[in-house]
């Protein structure tokens, strides 16, 4: 479990790391493609939410739970609206606790 779970963070530090540095080289040559450049700048964030999407909804091969996804959905609309960290962090977890304890899992 320890190797999986450190392979999985080296290859999502690495994966993050590629698309930062290929955005960041081929923007050089994408100068007149506008819509290229945007999408260039979202691929980070594209793959940050795309892992969060898989933890949220799995757990060791099943479903997580309603609990779960709520309290992370509800974390992820509060970061988009540039909340602070720690009132993201807070809400998502109080929120997934309160379902937990009202039996919502």
């Amino acid at each position: 479990m320890t190797v999986l779970l450190v392979f999985s963070m080296a290859m999502l530090a690495l994966g993050t790391f590629a698309f930062r540095y290929f955005g960041s080289v081929l923007d050089q040559y994408l100068t007149g493609f506008h819509r290229y450049e945007a999408l260039l700048n979202n691929m980070g964030m594209v793959l940050l939410i795309s892992v969060s999407a898989v933890a949220m909804i799995y757990e060791a091969g099943e479903f997580a739970g309603w609990a779960r996804c709520t309290g992370v959905l509800i974390a992820g609309v509060l970061a988009y609206c540039r909340v602070n960290i720690l009132g993201v962090l807070l809400a998502g977890a109080l929120i997934t606790a309160g379902l937990r304890l009202l039996g919502i899992a």
